[in-house]
């Protein structure tokens, strides 16, 4: 903590520091040496505080945080991990990458047989190699496909010579390049891999004490600090919130709600409720919303999800999607429903072409969680 933070933060992050210094454990140390730089402790303090600061966007962030440590069970294949999907989504965009930068150098090479002969079995051979790549990743054996991603550099073929002709000529330049890229995608697929499975699963019993030990820091720090602010009646955006949110909800032993009297006392009182920049919403100001309101039927939600690139307050854009695909096109009497909101004054024909442009390119399932040719672009009037 800065010497200008407030007394409070500071004073509950000086008991944190006294009672993890006392948990001398194994965990202990090796959560220090992952996080402290030479004698200074501040990226082990970012840390906590990041994963406090994060655990305040869901209804019971001690909950939340809690449940993490599961995610590093050595019970937990590989392929079971939380990071697989995201690895194999890589891996396989990496494979897609080379297919195309290959197919295009034989593409250019189809009409000019002298550059085919020397350099097209180098290409091609790139093609089978990747294709092989394709079916162990989709066969999920992690072990395999590491292992033929590594011996590339033992199954790859040389370009033969060129005629001399082609010294300088742009068609061989072209094809060199997009082998190289070819090439390039192959050899990236072992880093995106850093571990065999055993060790995958050694590394998991390494972590999850760990885990464990800066997961219960975090609660400790939530803790003292929120015994700090009781103490100087001093709260913040997220305290008010939460205490909101516990006036009109219970939580269940399985993690669910159910609704107070508070909440059916409020319900009544209002006819309809209206939500705008819905996209910046998270899941703790979404179960509020939806406590208070009449089973959902006089939610009123207007947002963009363009506008989620601002991350305001930690917000979970994809509740705004989830909710916009759960719901059909309103007919005129059925609800809930989807509104599309794209003819008006700002949809002019100049307005709606550049932004269709820019981010037809940007905002796509893996980038921005939506395909915005599929679902966001604008009609110009």
């Amino acid at each position: 903590m800065t010497a200008n933070a407030p007394r409070w933060k500071m004073r509950s992050s000086q008991i944190v520091s006294t009672r993890f210094a006392k948990k001398k454990s194994a965990a202990f140390y090796a959560l220090s040496n992952l996080f402290s730089l030479g004698s200074s402790d501040a990226t082990l303090k970012d840390a906590i505080l990041t994963l406090f600061r994060n655990a305040q966007v869901y209804p019971s962030p001690e909950r939340w945080l809690r449940e993490i440590p599961a995610d590093y069970s050595p019970a937990l294949s590989i392929q079971e991990s939380i990071w697989y999907p995201l690895i194999l989504q890589n891996i396989r965009e990496r494979i897609e990458e080379g297919k195309r930068a290959a197919q295009q150098a034989l593409d250019l090479m189809c009409d000019d047989a002298p550059l085919a002969e020397a350099y097209a079995p180098a290409i091609e051979k790139d093609l089978q190699i990747l294709s092989a790549l394709e079916a162990l990743a989709s066969s999920g054996n992690w072990d395999a496909l590491l292992e033929y991603a590594q011996d590339y550099k033992n199954k790859k073929e040389d370009f033969k010579p060129a005629p001399k002709a082609y010294k300088d000529s742009a068609i061989q330049a072209n094809v060199k390049a997009l082998r190289e890229r070819a090439k390039k995608s192959i050899e990236s697929i072992p880093g995106l891999m850093p571990c065999s499975e055993q060790e995958f699963q050694e590394d998991m019993a390494f972590l999850q004490p760990v885990v464990q030990l800066l997961v219960d820091t975090v609660c400790a720090f939530s803790e003292a600090l929120f015994a700090e602010k009781l103490a100087q009646n001093a709260y913040e955006f997220n305290d008010i919130s939460h205490m909101t949110l516990n006036l009109v909800v219970t939580q269940n032993p399985d993690g669910t709600y159910h609704k107070t009297p508070v909440a059916d006392a409020l319900r009544e009182k209002y006819d309809y409720i209206f939500l705008d920049e819905y996209q910046d919403t998270n899941e703790m100001q979404d179960l509020l919303f939806s406590a208070i309101s009449r089973d959902e039927q006089n939610l009123f939600m207007v947002g963009d999800i363009k506008q989620s690139i601002y991350g305001f307050r930690l917000a979970m854009p994809e509740l705004f999607l989830k909710r916009r695909a759960s719901y059909a096109d309103f007919d005129g009497k059925t609800f809930p429903a989807r509104i599309t909101l794209d003819r008006n004054f700002r949809s002019r024909k100049t307005v709606a072409k550049g932004i269709n442009f820019m981010f037809d390119r940007l905002m796509t399932p893996e980038i921005g969680g939506v395909d915005y040719r599929a679902t966001e672009r604008l009609n110009p009037e």
